[in-house]
């Protein structure tokens, strides 16, 4: 398990939790978003997996930007 502001949040390498960590601000994460090409596929990527796969459609991006803000401190 890896910690981040006392809370902790597990499956994340250094790696991922870093990217997260780095994008800072709800702009920063929506502009990581926006930047993603959309999944037409009928998936629910985790965070992790959206980190991974470098795409993510409307229901992922939300759960990715709700654990990008939880990271974050929000």
């Amino acid at each position: 398990m890896n910690s981040a502001g006392g809370r902790q949040f597990q499956g994340l390498t250094p790696r991922e939790l870093r990217t997260l960590r780095g994008l800072k601000t709800p702009a920063g994460i929506q502009r990581f978003l926006d930047e993603l090409p959309y999944n037409l596929s009928f998936t629910a990527r985790s965070p992790q997996k959206v980190l991974r796969d470098r795409t993510a459609s409307c229901l992922e991006g939300g759960i990715f930007a709700a654990a990008a803000l939880r990271i974050i401190g929000f």
